[in-house]
């Protein structure tokens, strides 16, 4: 009631911004091919998009340079004007404003300049009325991801509605403690999510350029941030320029992955091991491995069940990955978050981290870097410790040129009390552009989608087979194959142990 009331009104009220506007260059592209069905819609589709109070989707709009296109987009910015001159709970929430406000901004230089005075008139008119409560309402916001959303926004509409140095700054210095606070020493945001690590990386470029479209050149915090976090980026990074499918991740398109990591102005070296993170890499040729080597920090937050998981491309193809993308099924991002949608190992189908059920994969050993002919991740993880008294090693090597990936898992009675288990499983989910067929000796043959040379799987103390699997993309399942390892284990506590060995082998041109 207080919102709709003319209390809060007077509250906005202030000075608009002189025209014209200033005109700051857009960082970021926007996708064509999107684009081009927004442009083919009618206004009530275009309104129905997630992202339409955001107006994020007018960078894709801005790609097509079709004729109509920007009077297009100043239609739907008049008409969300005309009904949007009050406080709503939703449109006007402080992290949509916080994304609403740089993408109109930013985009201003396409849409507003060319139009006439009464439309950039009562443009800049709403946005400072935008900005005015944003400045009252962003601290509504929890501390995390969506209060430095609506921090950017009010950063950067400060800088170019008012181009105020003192506002900008005094902005700048409340948010870099914020973003400090949500970054690992190594780099990696606490999330341990690409996803939300770039977005992270975007508002401190943002808010970067606003001090420098105000004048201030130096702040030291933003740059030193934004050099390690682009470090921990490209751990992630596969040969195909995206990033590796850990944590339901795998949403952001190589363009936008590319764009954020060309803004960093120095170059930094891509570095093997971010303990804190808990993600390691190893590379050589053209095959890389990305392993989830688990937080150092608190294996209690984990989004998903994957330590010890990794993912595995041959140039821009993936080969081993782990089974999708964050999705809008909620059923079916529960089953995408358990171990067995990992290319790791599991026991008795339980994950390997289930807090509620005292499961925490904490490392009790964890190293990579280099190894004779090669380079060695080496882990491990105490998920079945409290369960069944077992300790999970897993070690992956990649041989020096990249044509040799040899594995190892093992699984060892630490004499501790608990269930004795039935069967150990390790899973090799397979890239739906991947085929496999049984051969002779019970070996796998692998052939990649547009590449020569084939693969070889090769193991040893399990059952080998191929089943069926899924993987999930751009919004897609598609069916794919899957290598299942399988050995009985409930002589483990008499024996000791229990060791699978594994390699992929790079083999001769079909």
């Amino acid at each position: 009631m207080f919102r709709k009331s003319w209390l809060f009104g007077w509250q906005l009220r202030g000075e608009n911004p002189e025209l014209p506007l200033a005109v700051l260059s857009d960082p970021w592209r926007g996708d064509q091919t999107t684009g081009k069905l927004i442009t083919g819609q009618d206004y009530a589709a275009t309104f129905k998009r997630s992202d339409y109070h955001t107006f994020e989707w007018v960078r894709n709009v801005r790609e097509c340079s079709s004729t109509g296109t920007r009077t297009l987009v100043r239609n739907h910015i008049t008409d969300w004007m005309a009904q949007n001159q009050s406080w709503s709970a939703d449109r006007w929430r402080p992290d949509i404003i916080g994304r609403r406000l740089p993408a109109l901004l930013f985009c201003y230089g396409w849409f507003g300049v060319s139009a006439n005075e009464t439309f950039q008139r009562a443009f800049a008119a709403s946005l400072a009325l935008q900005t005015r409560c944003l400045a009252l309402d962003w601290q509504r916001m929890p501390a995390g991801l969506a209060q430095l959303q609506a921090l950017r926004g009010l950063i950067i509409a400060q800088a170019i509605l008012y181009k105020s140095e003192r506002d900008v700054t005094a902005l700048c210095n409340l948010i870099a403690p914020k973003l400090k606070f949500q970054i690992y020493q190594d780099g990696g945001h606490k999330s341990r999510q690409p996803e939300k690590h770039l977005e992270i990386m975007r508002i401190i470029l943002e808010c970067r350029m606003a001090l420098s479209h105000v004048g201030q050149t130096e702040f030291p915090v933003f740059d030193e941030l934004v050099l390690r976090m682009s470090a921990m980026a490209k751990i992630w990074l596969h040969g195909n320029g995206q990033f590796a499918q850990f944590n339901l991740a795998g949403t952001s398109s190589a363009d936008d992955i590319k764009q954020v990591l060309s803004n960093i102005r120095n170059r930094t070296r891509t570095f093997q091991h971010a303990p804190e993170t808990g993600f390691s890499r190893l590379s050589s040729g053209r095959a890389t491995v990305i392993c989830d080597t688990g937080s150092s920090i608190d294996a209690t937050k984990n989004i998903c069940a994957s330590t010890s998981a990794f993912e595995f491309s041959v140039g821009a193809q993936l080969m081993i990955v782990n089974s999708g993308q964050n999705s809008s099924d909620a059923r079916l991002n529960e089953v995408l978050r358990q171990t067995a949608a990992h290319s790791t190992l599991t026991l008795d189908g339980l994950n390997n981290e289930a807090v509620s059920k005292n499961r925490i994969a904490r490392l009790s050993d964890c190293d990579a870097g280099p190894a004779k002919g090669g380079n060695l991740i080496s882990l491990t993880h105490r998920g079945y410790e409290a369960s069944h008294g077992l300790l999970h090693t897993r070690q992956l090597f990649l041989a020096t040129g990249g044509g040799n990936l040899r594995g190892m898992d093992k699984l060892t009675y630490t004499s501790a009390p608990g269930e004795i288990p039935t069967e150990a499983i390790v899973r090799f989910h397979l890239h739906p552009a991947v085929s496999a067929a049984m051969i002779r000796g019970g070996h796998i043959l692998l052939k990649l989608r547009n590449q020569n040379a084939g693969w070889v799987f090769k193991s040893k103390g399990g059952r080998v087979s191929l089943d069926n699997s899924v993987y999930l993309a751009n919004g897609r399942r598609s069916a794919c194959q899957q290598i299942v390892l399988r050995s009985a284990a409930d002589q483990i506590q008499t024996v000791g142990s229990l060791v699978f060995n594994w390699a992929f082998q790079r083999t001769l041109k079909f």
